[in-house]
């Protein structure tokens, strides 16, 4: 069995028998935390994108926001 199995599997034991308002806690505290994580690899992703911008596109998104906000005050 696997350390992320022992885990799961010593979660289901200690939450068998919490009222339910508890176990709304942990369910909302869980996908708290699996959004978190969700978030910070999609700016993780992000950033990698923009870090592989070569010379060309670099100069062509400064060319297309040139005198932009003199254009769209």
């Amino acid at each position: 069995m696997t350390q992320t199995e022992l885990l799961e599997e010593e979660l289901k034991k200690n939450i068998k028998g919490l009222p339910g308002e508890v176990l709304r806690e942990v369910l909302d505290f869980v996908l708290f935390l699996k959004e978190k994580r969700l978030t910070e690899s999609q700016y993780t992703e992000i950033e990698n994108e923009l870090k592989t911008l070569d010379k060309r596109e670099l100069d062509h998104l400064e060319k297309e926001f040139e005198n932009y906000e003199e254009l769209y005050p």
